[in-house]
């Protein structure tokens, strides 16, 4: 899990990296110095949920990536079985590498669980 964590936030942009549990519990990270993965990994579990049940309402069916475009950066929440994969970037960062990334290593971490 740990090698997960670090191959991810080696990719240039990629500021933070988090293994959530589903009701919020932080189960590891790697992240800059500046960001506290506690306060997040809470807010991860119920953007997640919440974005889910937006989504069952219009029937566009089960959500698989919660993206969360800011001016500085992106957030995005990926459900692995029973945990969240959670990474925080750069607004540079390329969008169409990092979600095949994420998928990757989704499948990666779903083989650990």
């Amino acid at each position: 899990m740990e090698e997960i964590l670090r191959k991810l936030k080696s990719i240039q942009g990629v500021i933070g990296v988090m293994i959530v549990e589903s009701d919020g519990l932080l189960i590891n990270s790697i992240v800059e110095s500046n960001i506290d993965p506690e306060a997040i990994s809470g807010l991860c579990a119920s953007v997640f949920r919440n974005s889910r049940s937006i989504l069952n309402t219009t029937n566009l069916g089960d959500l698989e990536i919660a993206t969360l475009e800011a001016d500085n950066g992106t957030l995005f929440i990926k459900r692995v079985e029973e945990v969240f994969l959670a990474l925080l970037t750069r607004k540079e960062i390329n969008l169409g590498l990092i979600r095949l990334t994420i998928k990757n290593a989704s499948n990666e971490l779903s083989n650990l669980l």
